[in-house]
């Protein structure tokens, strides 16, 4: 049977009033080796710090969760990592028990070295209100093949998650490749005349790497319907004169 090396439980996580308490288990029988993480229903309630663009500990870049040897090789991210789903992990699971992840540490889980895009740039598309053109470049070195690329935007009020608006499956107006320099034309689900933030992450196979740097830009103004109630009529007096009347058009 297992033996318990270490159990360590983080309690009373303040940030703003909302609290985290979670526990994290290293079991092992001196054979086997496992990580065990507890997340009880109800205190998971805050997701993101100051530094990653949160407001009153929500919005922003959310929390990942998992656990890395620190070698850039052997590590594990749950899936909602960095989503705005990742408060509900204590709802979710691998072994089929609520708010419980579990994991076999002892054997190296190798996968390639996922490496960083590099600079990130986001800009405006003229005469489109609901689109933005976003420019980054390969990572430098890489170990295994890149799968996809995915770029993430949220409101630049912080009020909303990032939300994917390039990747698999996404619809994009243009998406090109000139050397190592990769460039996308997304309009999913962009307002007009708003501000974003958004990166770019890379991925080999299933696994998603570090997002960029964040870039910051505001869609295009949307053209304006036309003026309502248009209404002309003479003037007394002047046979040469016109009077104009209309309403604004409705934004």
């Amino acid at each position: 049977s297992l033996s318990l090396s270490l159990s360590l439980s983080l309690s009373n996580l303040i940030f703003y009033a909302k609290t985290n308490t979670f526990q994290c288990i290293l079991a092992t029988d001196n054979t086997q080796t496992f990580a065990i993480f507890q997340y009880a229903d109800g205190l998971i309630q805050w997701t993101t710090g100051d530094s990653d663009s949160g407001v009153s500990g929500l919005g922003g870049i959310p929390a990942q969760v998992g656990f890395n040897a620190g070698d850039a090789v052997n590590y594990f991210n749950i899936p909602e990592s960095r989503r705005n789903a990742v408060i509900n992990i204590t709802q979710t699971s691998n072994v089929n028990v609520p708010g419980q992840w579990i994991f076999q540490i002892q054997n190296r889980i190798t996968s390639p070295d996922i490496p960083v895009p590099l600079n990130f740039s986001l800009s405006s598309v003229p005469g489109s209100s609901n689109t933005l053109h976003a420019i980054w470049s390969a990572p430098n070195v890489i170990s295994g093949n890149i799968t996809a690329f995915k770029v993430y935007c949220s409101t630049s009020d912080r009020q909303a998650y990032p939300e994917l608006v390039f990747g698999p499956n996404q619809p994009t107006i243009r998406s090109t490749v000139t050397g190592s320099t990769f460039t996308s034309v997304f309009n999913v689900g962009l307002n007009a005349f708003t501000q974003y933030d958004c990166y770019v992450t890379a991925s080999i196979s299933a696994n998603e790497g570090p997002h960029s740097n964040i870039a910051t830009n505001r869609t295009d103004e949307s053209n304006p319907s036309s003026p309502l109630n248009l209404s002309a009529s003479t003037v007394p007096g002047s046979p040469y004169q016109l009077s104009a009347s209309w309403s604004p058009p409705i934004p």
